[in-house]
């Protein structure tokens, strides 16, 4: 009996993958062919609302039924007068879905970016509903077959007909069965088995997100059913074994997940499944591999491949849309599609996707169809794959954190709602800097500070944090995002860009090496952060985590050399140093070295345009396997800004410091800009400043004043000014003020602003005024007079302090 099924459903595989592959019979069956006709017009005719694919396709129908001739000329003329708003001259819209069809947003990738393929597009003309119940019937008694004969019990049975797990059209079946604990078919060993054209292929396959797991997929190619059967009865024992250890990794999950779960606000997260949901509905979206469902980074996650498509952390979300969204001024990242210029608006309340859902979810559909998704990932997470797909399990999940979610919640009740006005619209407040700002003023007035507090608000992107906060971000950050440093009479260009120094161990000589400075790697790292953001596909690890992670063997003991394979023989890394690799030959005891720099280079370029003499096939199988680490399971990258401090920034010889960077910060300078400029540094490296790398400067204007400053890099800055200010706020208070007020009066009149005394002297929890009269007040007015001991006693006695003796110390009124 089923090896009938099996013939029957090879013999339709036949015929979809004829017409699959041969446009030509395609149109040839549908213009002879009717029989699905009345069927596609009854389930594709628009009632209320105009969808694309679905007016196309009623269109092709009911031109048909005119009896006219379809081809690839005649759908592309259909979908321009869609595109057009104008298909009266195919057949007449009512009021309501003429509207519909005007106002159906434009888009600058078109209505049918994804719908080339005519097979697709004519899908249900040669399947249809009755063709799709009776291979579902025929794969559920496959299914069953495969379990009485293995006597499996807790399972859940996989089926997907030639509908395709995307329901575009297939021209094969698939089947598979997973314990039923397991939260989805790519969290499970399979018993599987697939049909096409060329007959039954299967045994036992690892699900697609078993990314730390070895296992070698059996895709055998069996001559009949019974042949398949019997080899289940072989495996089952390998099957269940298997699995076994799966389950740890869901447990696992479900932890994370929780943990997730729990900083997500209640009604924020009940909206986010309710558009996920509606997202299932619309776009029939099955538990497929190319789905992704993170909980990086403390938030729900819902991804295409690499592409986040909606996320919720807190109570705010991230979404992807191909349009852009007028007078908005929020956070978003752009991308490049097949469709052109994609979007990622950021932290927006849920009022933004409700008002945008059709576009949205039209994104979603495009990042779908597309054909260069990568597997997905290892950062997927189980548990929240399985609530998505088994609401049962969500609700349990919720129940045992006690979170209040209505199991009823969907689409239709926020979308009330949200029509209602119930739903704030308060945009969230987000923090625009300028690229290049020095804070400038007298000693003690908070410049450095604020530079902490401004450098966290550039890397959170927020107007509103506070100075805990601020500082908790500038520690997480500082030697990534961040860098601060401090200018001094010595400091260099070599110590800032790049400079030279020296090596004694490549051979033992005396030899240099190009080494980057400060500005210079934190602005690699932007810049990279910004392509890789800008590109997905292109997107790496950092290669000192891909090279620790291949002489890892060597650096833990666990061996004497790693074996690097080359295309006929190997040869053995035996040593890491700083600066080099040591090696040696399959054959022969002579050891030679490589270089780390250059292998880096070699790695961040994604190629070896730099050493093709003989130690090139060296160095390639090096960087091939590099690049291959490098780009296993990379999470999409998301812009980010970085920040470098410069304290004191009017210590240092300005202009030798910078050299060409005076001219590389401009704004419409740097990457990205209207006039992006790449200079050649003089080692010959090329350079770029990219335009999410922020500079803050601080200057002490008691030290050298403003004038003395490059005019080319005043030109190039925004400057902030920063003076005494004893006002109390909720992250300071200034004790005695009265008295730095009355001191600075004195010393404005005298000397100027720049030489006041900064309002931090008179703050603190262990502050005590004898003490900061003697040891902070007293010596800074003695150097800004020249130690005109009359001069300053003059003005202290002003402000009602009495200071007398030498050293000058503070005498009480009392």
């Amino acid at each position: 009996m089923e090896n009938i099924l099996v013939n029957n459903i090879i013999e339709k595989a036949k015929r979809l993958n004829k017409l699959k592959v041969n446009e030509a019979s395609l149109f040839e069956y549908v213009n002879k062919n009717h029989d699905n006709l009345e069927e596609v017009i009854e389930q594709y005719t628009p009632v209320s609302e105009f969808r694309p694919v679905k007016t196309l396709r009623f269109l092709i129908a009911n031109e048909l039924r005119q009896g006219k001739t379809i081809g690839k000329t005649e759908i592309d003329d259909l979908k321009q007068a869609i595109e057009n708003r104008d298909i009266s001259a195919y057949y007449h819209f009512n009021e309501t879905l003429q509207q519909s069809l005007t106002n159906y947003k434009n888009s600058k990738s078109g209505m049918f970016p994804n719908w080339k393929d005519a097979f697709k597009i004519l899908f249900p003309f040669v399947y249809s509903i009755s063709d799709n119940v009776q291979i579902k019937e025929q794969l559920e008694i496959m299914a069953n077959e495969i379990v009485e004969a293995n006597n499996l019990q807790n399972i859940q049975k996989h089926k997907v007909s030639f509908q395709g797990s995307n329901n575009y059209g297939s021209d094969s079946v698939w089947v598979a069965i997973i314990p039923e604990s397991s939260p989805s078919v790519q969290y499970a060993y399979q018993l599987f088995f697939s049909i096409t054209k060329n007959g039954i292929v299967g045994g036992v396959h690892k699900g697609h997100n078993l990314t730390k797991q070895e296992f070698l997929n059996q895709d055998e190619k069996f001559t009949s059913w019974t042949d398949f059967i019997k080899h289940t009865q072989q495996n089952k024992t390998l099957w269940e074994e298997s699995n076994e250890g799966v389950n740890f990794i869901f447990i696992n999950d479900e932890n994370i997940f929780k943990k997730v779960l729990k900083n997500i606000n209640t009604i924020a997260l009940g909206q986010y499944y309710a558009v996920i949901d509606k997202f299932k509905s619309d776009l029939e979206l099955q538990d497929q591999e190319n789905l992704v469902f993170s909980t990086a980074q403390k938030r729900l996650s819902f991804q295409v491949g690499k592409r986040y498509c909606l996320n919720v952390k807190k109570e705010v979300f991230d979404f992807i849309s191909n349009e852009v969204i007028e007078e908005d001024q929020g956070k978003k990242e752009i991308f490049t599609s097949n469709t052109g210029s994609d979007y990622l608006y950021k932290e927006r309340k849920i009022d933004m996707v409700l008002s945008n859902y059709d576009d949205i979810k039209r994104a979603v559909e495009n990042e779908i169809e597309r054909d260069k998704h990568t597997d997905a990932k290892e950062y997927d997470n189980s548990a929240f794959r399985k609530s998505v797909f088994d609401k049962e399990y969500r609700m349990k999940i919720f129940t045992q954190l006690g979170i209040s979610y209505a199991e009823n919640i969907d689409m239709q009740n926020i979308m009330k709602d949200h029509n209602s006005n119930k739903i704030s619209v308060e945009p969230r407040e987000t923090y625009k800097a300028p690229l290049n700002q020095i804070f400038y003023g007298p000693p003690g007035t908070g410049k450095t500070y604020n530079t902490i507090l401004e450098a966290a608000k550039i890397i959170k992107e927020e107007a509103s944090i506070n100075y805990n906060e601020a500082l908790q971000v500038f520690n997480d950050n500082l030697g990534d995002k961040i860098e601060f440093i401090t200018f001094h009479q010595n400091y260099s260009y070599e110590d800032f860009i790049q400079g030279l120094r020296p090596d004694v161990e490549i051979g033992g000589e005396l030899s240099f090496f190009k080494s980057d400075g400060v500005f210079k790697k934190i602005a690699d790292r932007a810049l990279k952060n910004a392509k890789d953001s800008e590109n997905p596909d292109s997107a790496k690890k950092d290669f000192l985590e891909v090279f620790m992670e291949l002489i890892k063997p060597l650096q833990e003991g666990d061996t004497n050399e790693v074996e690097v394979k080359m295309k006929q023989t190997s040869f053995y890394i035996t040593e890491v140093g700083e600066k080099s690799i040591e090696f040696r030959k399959n054959q022969g005891e002579s050891k030679h070295s490589l270089s780390i720099a250059t292998l880096k280079k070699m790695y961040d370029a994604g190629e070896n345009k730099i050493i093709l003499g003989e130690l090139q096939p060296y160095y390639n199988p090096i960087l091939n396997e590099l690049l291959q680490q490098g780009k296993r399971d990379v999470e999409q990258v998301l812009k980010q800004n970085y920040v470098i401090i410069i304290d004191e920034i009017n210590r240092a010889n300005i202009s030798r410091v910078f050299g060409e960077l005076i001219t590389l910060i401009e704004k419409d300078k740097r990457s990205g800009g209207k006039i992006p400029l790449m200079a050649t540094l003089p080692s010959g490296d090329k350079f770029i400043v990219p335009s999410n790398l922020y500079i803050i400067g601080t200057m002490n204007t008691a030290d050298k004043s403003i004038a003395l400053l490059d005019i080319a890099l005043r030109r190039r800055f925004e400057f902030v000014p920063m003076y005494p200010n004893s006002q109390p706020t909720p992250d300071k208070i200034v004790y005695d003020a009265t008295i730095l007020d009355a001191i600075n009066k004195e010393v404005i009149s005298r000397k100027g602003h720049d030489f006041t005394i900064g309002h931090s002297y008179f703050m603190g929890e262990d502050y005590n005024l004898e003490n900061t009269i003697n040891n902070k007040v007293v010596p800074l007015l003695l150097e800004y007079f020249m130690n005109d001991i009359e001069e300053v006693q003059k003005i202290l006695q002003l402000a009602n302090i009495n200071v007398d003796g030498w050293p000058m110390r503070y005498v009480s009124n009392d």
